[in-house]
């Protein structure tokens, strides 16, 4: 597993890039973890911070508490998060994150990192501060934890063991963070992606999603035109050696298994 480990710290660098070295403190809340109340808790105002939320509504109008601080319609572009329903901020003028911004759609998955800035303290009384986030980094998809990226340094050259389908799903558990070589008749190709699935950022813009004929485990092949050439050249019944890793996700009270496909070949 430290290759995935190493991965998911690669894309943790990414997305932090250029921030200080303040962010070694940095804490992360999910959207629907994160509200009014627990800023203030955490006192986390002039802190940054990352979530990972759902994409919700372009806002066109700025109030005079925003105005006042520069935050206006010509310089900014202003949108809420779902779940935590933060107020957040992009410049038109950011030549990386405004364009990632234009890009989104409403409810996708996205992780930003930003600057918590309160605005105004509220009523006398009333526990109402106004916050907002101004972003410094905004992404696409849920940062994950460092064992769930499941595509994560598949392009090392890691010897892989030679396992039949019947062996994984008998004990797949001895198998989890393994390379794994499988010999397989190749079953049906998927688009269906559950939500467990799109938390891991596996949707049909980023992943191939197929399965084997004895391999109940869904496999997932990173969606490039050369991979796609190969899924749709196979058949139903259609012999194909497959390389790559077994990944065990937690899932409630369970574990979720996931292979992650570093080549398909026709062929055994």
């Amino acid at each position: 597993m430290n290759g995935i480990r190493a991965g998911a710290a690669a894309v943790v660098f990414l997305l932090c890039a250029g921030a200080s070295s303040a962010d070694d403190t940095m804490r992360r809340f999910r959207g629907d973890a994160l509200n009014d109340g627990v800023i203030g808790a955490y006192t986390l105002v002039n802190r940054q911070i990352l979530v990972t939320d759902f994409m919700g509504e372009m806002q066109a109008n700025f109030t005079p508490a925003e105005r006042k601080r520069g935050l206006r319609g010509p310089y900014y572009c202003k949108f809420n998060l779902r779940d935590s329903k933060l107020r957040c901020f992009v410049s038109r003028y950011d030549s990386k994150n405004f364009p990632r911004l234009m890009a989104l759609k409403k409810n996708e998955r996205v992780s930003v990192i930003g600057r918590i800035e309160q605005l105004a303290p509220g009523a006398r009384g009333v526990h109402n501060p106004y916050y907002i986030l101004r972003i410094g980094r905004i992404r696409q998809g849920w940062l994950l934890e460092e064992d769930q990226e499941i595509f994560a340094d598949l392009d090392e050259a890691v010897a892989c063991t030679d396992v039949s389908p019947q062996e994984i799903a008998a004990r797949p558990e001895e198998y989890a963070g393994e390379y794994l070589r499988v010999r397989d008749g190749f079953s049906i190709p998927s688009t269906l992606f559950t939500g467990l699935e799109r938390d891991l950022n596996l949707d049909p813009r980023r992943a191939l999603k197929f399965y084997l004929e004895n391999f109940a485990t869904p496999c997932y092949l990173l969606n490039t035109p050369e991979n796609k050439k190969v899924l749709e050249a196979l058949a139903s019944g259609d012999r194909v050696t497959v390389s790559g890793r077994l990944n065990c996700i937690p899932a409630a009270d369970d574990v979720l298994y996931l292979f992650s496909v570093r080549e398909i070949r026709p062929g055994w």
